[in-house]
């Protein structure tokens, strides 16, 4: 029905299959086409702005952010991108609030929680960094990502065991995962 959400995972293929300019200029055709802008369209900004962060055009991500925020000032994935640009900028108060939006709208946003550790961090607040790695590990169902980022909080503060009662759930996940066997 509608072609827009084909268009946008087929340029989501070609770009991680190497064709980067081409997905990239094939995503700003189908969003050029667009006339009355919806989330699916201000959704496919959004991959577009991380391609071209990814590709060093953080002007271009930041024009193409700041054009979704302009249309909808609560979308998740364009707060989460302001966030992070927010948090290397020492806004971690803004930064802060943008994904306490996200959150508001998504609790089990398991990105979102890991930016909101990540500004924390930024702001010298590690016990509340540290409890967002915690809630993002839970929300995971204790993926390995999220419980060695816990692990390796608490391992860092000399927190042995708790860093240990982090790992364990993992390890049952997926025991062969050498990072979580060699933390």
């Amino acid at each position: 029905g509608e072609p827009l959400v084909f268009e946008v995972l087929r340029s989501g293929f070609d770009f991680r299959s190497g064709k980067t300019d081409e997905a990239i200029a094939d995503l700003r055709k189908v969003l050029a086409g667009v006339t009355e802008p919806s989330d699916r369209s201000r959704d496919a900004k959004v991959q577009l702005a991380r391609m071209l962060v990814s590709t060093g055009d953080d002007a271009g991500a930041r024009a193409e952010v700041g054009e979704v925020l302009t249309q909808n000032a609560a979308h998740p994935g364009a707060l989460k991108m302001q966030a992070v640009w927010d948090t290397l900028a020492d806004k971690t108060d803004d930064a802060i609030m943008s994904l306490r939006g996200v959150l508001d709208q998504s609790p089990e946003d398991v990105e979102a929680m890991n930016l909101m550790a990540d500004a924390y961090m930024r702001a010298g607040e590690m016990d509340l960094a540290r409890d967002y790695l915690s809630q993002a590990a839970d929300a995971s169902g204790n993926a390995p990502e999220q419980s060695l980022r816990l692990a390796q909080s608490l391992f860092a503060e000399g927190r042995y065991r708790p860093a240990e009662d982090a790992i364990l759930p993992a390890l049952r996940l997926a025991p062969d995962n050498l990072q979580l066997l060699n933390l």
